[in-house]
């Protein structure tokens, strides 16, 4: 959909492992009994391996993008819901990625996941894009991933 003429949102969502949910501000930690699975670089690396296998460049990993996955992430964490956010503002386009799962599951598995859904897929695929931002958050034993992507 374009959005003031030029604007390009992609918009994915995905839930898997059990129900949803949405969070805030700074990530809190896992509790030690949920044995985090994967961290946000991690997450990252594998997006950006996910683009290597099919002949594109990497995503440069954007603070202000980081930023604005945190503190979606943080929101959806914290009231239990799975939906898109904000898009960042003043790029040519932009995506967001959002998931929950068990606090332990994996990069690669939290990627496959995307990877295997066209909206997703299409916005870690996306040439458009040159930028990224991943971000997680835990509540009740379950992860609440964001990856913002805009070029």
């Amino acid at each position: 959909m374009l959005r003031g003429g030029s604007f390009k949102h992609l918009l994915a969502v995905a839930g898997i492992f059990g129900t949803l949910s949405f969070g805030t501000a700074c990530a809190p930690a896992p509790p030690a009994l949920c044995n985090p699975g994967s961290d946000a670089s991690a997450i990252f690396n594998a997006a950006n391996s996910a683009r290597a296998s099919y002949g594109l460049p990497p995503l440069s990993q954007s603070p202000q993008l980081v930023s604005l996955a945190q503190q979606w992430s943080n929101w959806m964490a914290a009231t239990g819901q799975l939906a898109n956010g904000d898009f960042p503002t003043g790029y040519n386009a932009a995506g967001q990625n959002v998931l929950t799962g068990p606090a332990n599951v994996s990069a690669s598995t939290i990627v496959n996941t995307w990877m295997a859904s066209p909206e997703h897929r299409a916005n870690i695929l996306s040439s458009s894009f040159s930028l990224s931002g991943v971000a997680l958050s835990y509540a009740n034993c379950r992860v609440w991933v964001t990856e913002d992507f805009a070029g």
